[in-house]
């Protein structure tokens, strides 16, 4: 189509139209940002779609499109990107439930503010990075002619039509059951079938398939025919999805299963009430290579490509303040090693699963978290002045200050040295970077979509990758002092820590992992994980044969986590979009941060300075607390 304007939108692409709706997707000029634009087109429908975008937009639940703009004849919302929910077939129950559990908080969310959402399918279910749900289609219309939503009505809608609370939950139900056996509740070869197993048969046992037996008091009780039956909310739907997973106790892994095939299509995006399956996200322009002349980057990149400022090297002499460990600060004297090796073979490492180091002796702290009154932490802060950024993940600082970014949907490592403009590192070939670390003169990347983790040496400017087989999707990543990576590794639910040359890798003793996002190390060797789909924060200590879970209240998908020489530990919450914080004598605390959109990684330096990655709104900031 040829672009057309909408006030001050630019509609680039008809994404998707049914009886009342338009979906396009658009660009806001006044901004420069790509939108998703919903038009109305049918002129009878006008009241209901203006009241329902209003309801939409009061919304504040990190799992709902934000709304960012209501006309009489459109409404505006943030794009989406990911992958339909069932674009790769069923799913295990602990990841169903974990994943189903966002989009719970979202319809209840949603019912709260008497929004009623009426097409609650996988089509209009997108799962992002880390399984991070997002429920689209509000305020859409679809006609009851539309052939896939039949699969998931409740047997009244059949007769009154009209969409409930009750019925919201049935169709979370009846995709619980897609989740967990790969095929909807009531199958047929024809509509009229479906509509009979809606209304006359009994609710299928997901146990037929495998399923644990658990599953089917909760599927029965969610289908049942009666509304006054069902559970009262999703969310309620959910927390006996969630006790059905009690019984399951997940062993302790062996071996690792094969890595799952790479994805043959592009990421797509779910704009409201489309099928993510139909839309391929469109990308930002590429960012090119530190080896393209200058002449050629584009204006907007603002990125510096030649030559790389010697300011970035990492040395290892400076006091280190990478991701995920601190060490001390005396940048003139050589690294202090408290008996560790200064460099590590694979003959001269401990046998054990979990390394064991010996706890350096305490030194005195440069920075701890003020005590103050309340729950907030005072910070001052600021956005670094790194733009083009799209989606960015991990991030990490070394002793010198620069800051290190995995910028993931341009795949590319930006270095931000203090006093220069950006830089992009010369790191070929990424797909997805999603953690960047700093050990011993080497920057660690885990390149998600290839699944590998990439080393950078100082000086030398080559990149290669460790050879460490069988990662699934890495995520988060740290480095000790000590010459031991830690990899959290998503998609086979484990974390290993593995030697710098990537020779020798073991699972640590983390059970029942769903997804784990990211990884921290301590001084004192102790490893944190945070396991996003069990909202929890767990810590391994050196010599423990099981972690203890850190008591942080509260978290909602917890994404990333740091921690200081101080053993506060910093945890970007992501669903709940803030930053929380505790301190050594577990005293939670919420970092004094407004405007959070999805924040991901964080970093803390020698110095106390945090430095948060906030994804949903393509910056980093840096923190400073306040006493």
């Amino acid at each position: 189509m040829a672009e057309t304007a909408l006030g001050r939108y630019r509609l680039v692409e008809q994404l998707d139209r049914n009886e009342s709706t338009q979906v396009f997707r658009g660009h806001d000029t006044v901004t420069d940002r790509e939108v998703t634009v919903v038009r109305l087109v049918d002129d009878a429908s006008r009241q209901r779609f203006f009241d329902g975008a209003r309801l939409l937009a009061s919304l504040d639940d990190p799992h709902v499109p934000a709304v960012l703009d209501i006309d009489d004849e459109y409404f505006v919302t943030r794009p989406v990107a990911g992958r339909s929910l069932m674009a790769d077939g069923l799913l295990s129950p602990q990841r169903a439930v974990a994943v189903l559990e966002q989009v719970g908080d979202a319809v209840d969310a949603a019912h709260a503010v008497g929004l009623v959402h009426g097409e609650i399918r996988p089509a209009n279910i997108t799962v992002g990075k880390r399984d991070f749900a997002m429920l689209t289609g509000f305020a859409h219309g679809s006609g009851p002619s539309s052939v896939g939503r039949f699969a998931y009505l409740a047997p009244e809608r059949f007769e009154a039509g009209d969409a409930t609370v009750a019925g919201d939950v049935y169709a979370l139900a009846c995709v619980l059951f897609e989740c967990l056996t790969g095929r909807t509740p009531y199958a047929g070869d024809t509509l009229e079938q479906q509509i009979t197993g809606h209304l006359a048969k009994p609710a299928p046992r997901p146990s037929d398939t495998g399923v644990p037996a658990a599953f089917d008091a909760v599927i029965a009780t969610g289908l049942a025919k009666d509304p006054a039956v069902r559970f009262g909310s999703a969310g309620a739907l959910l927390d006996a999805a969630r006790a059905a997973l009690s019984g399951m106790v997940a062993p302790e892994p062996v071996a690792p299963p094969p890595p799952a095939p790479a994805p043959t299509e592009p990421a797509s995006a779910a704009w409201l009430g489309v099928d993510a399956a139909k839309v391929a996200l469109a990308r930002p322009a590429d960012v090119p290579d530190a080896a393209v002349p200058v002449d050629q980057v584009p204006p907007d990149a603002l990125v510096a490509v030649e030559p790389e400022p010697p300011v970035t090297s990492f040395d290892p002499a400076a006091p280190a303040a990478a991701h995920h460990v601190i060490e001390p600060d005396d940048s003139d004297a050589p690294p202090v090693s408290y008996g560790w090796p200064t460099s590590v073979d694979a003959a001269a490492l401990p046998p054990s699963p979990h390394p064991q180091y010996a706890t350096p002796p305490a030194a005195p702290p440069q920075y701890a978290v003020p005590a103050v009154a309340g729950t907030k932490v005072r910070c001052a802060h600021r956005t670094l002045r790194v733009h083009g950024l799209s989606r960015p993940e991990g991030v990490a600082v070394d002793g010198a200050g620069t800051v290190f970014i995995a910028d993931w949907g341009n795949d590319r490592i930006i270095a931000v040295a203090t006093g220069s403009a950006p830089t992009t590192l010369r790191v070929p070939g990424l797909d997805g970077p999603a953690g960047v670390a700093l050990g011993d003169g080497t920057l660690f990347i885990t390149d998600s979509g290839n699944n590998r983790v990439v080393v950078r040496q100082d000086r030398a400017f080559r990149a290669k990758a460790l050879p460490i087989a069988l990662l699934d999707n890495p995520q988060g990543i740290a480095a000790d002092p000590h010459g031991w990576i830690y990899i959290a590794d998503w998609g086979n639910d484990r974390v290993l820590a593995v030697t710098a040359d990537g020779r020798d890798a073991r699972t640590l003793p983390f059970p029942g992992l769903v997804g784990p996002q990211d990884v921290a190390v301590d001084g004192s060797g102790a490893v944190y994980v945070t396991d996003a789909a069990n909202n929890r924060v767990l810590q391994l200590s050196p010599g423990a044969s099981a972690p203890v879970e850190l008591p942080l209240t509260g978290l909602k998908s917890p994404h990333s986590i740091a921690v200081d020489r101080a053993r506060t530990v910093y945890v970007t919450d992501r669903g709940n979009n803030r930053v929380v914080l505790m301190t050594a004598d577990q005293t939670q605390r919420t970092l004094g941060l407004d405007g959070l959109a999805e924040p991901s990684g964080i970093a803390v330096d020698a110095r106390g300075v945090i430095y948060i990655v906030d994804d949903g709104n393509d910056r980093i900031l840096q923190a400073t607390p306040l006493p």
